[in-house]
């Protein structure tokens, strides 16, 4: 009885399929686990899985004198909450507005592993017509625009659709009072 090769623990983004592998050829029987409960019919050296949890196999030699297990654990993709992003009225048209505030480091991901698109409306969202990335870092708005995020896997192209959003915020003008006249004391 051993291990097979470690699998590692998947964070997973809504409708990504993953294909977890034994590793093992077809001298071996496998039986795959949920969450600890076994998989009719998933009898085969690979399986596919969408959904979070607790996924194990179990691989016995055809003759039985050798059982191997594993497992892999995955978790769905979290996004952390992105900040409004403020800038002064200077009584301008428009103002640029730097979107990757909201990076991936901020949103608590892994640049590496994913990257962040930006997009103008929900509808866009909903299109997948993501903001040039050529505007990200001075992105023209008047204010009072909701930007809204989905994240990209950098392997496969996925566009995982946990959707988030932000404000772009321009702030009130600020206007000097008059100044008070004052008396100084004396001693």
């Amino acid at each position: 009885h051993r291990d097979l090769h470690s699998f590692p623990t998947r964070r997973s983004s809504d409708l990504e399929t993953i294909v977890l592998q034994s590793g093992l050829g077809p001298q071996f029987n496998h039986v795959w686990t949920f969450n600890h409960n076994i998989i009719p019919g998933a009898t085969s050296s690979s399986l596919s899985v969408t959904q979070a949890g607790l996924y194990s196999v179990i691989a016995t030699t055809t003759n039985g004198t050798c059982q191997m297990t594993d497992e892999i654990e995955i978790t769905d993709l979290t996004i952390g909450t992105p900040q409004d992003i403020r800038v002064c009225n200077n009584g301008s048209t428009n103002y640029p507005f730097n979107l990757t505030q909201n990076n991936a480091t901020v949103l608590g991901l892994n640049p590496a592993d994913f990257d962040v698109l930006y997009y103008a409306s929900l509808a866009n969202a909903n299109a997948n017509n993501p903001i040039p990335a050529s505007d990200i870092n001075s992105y023209l708005s008047t204010g009072g625009q909701t930007i809204y995020i989905k994240v990209r896997k950098h392997n496969g192209n996925l566009i995982c659709d946990n959707l988030t959003s932000f404000d772009l915020i321009v702030n009130n003008t600020i206007t000097p009072g008059q100044a008070l006249n004052m008396t100084k004391c004396s001693n």
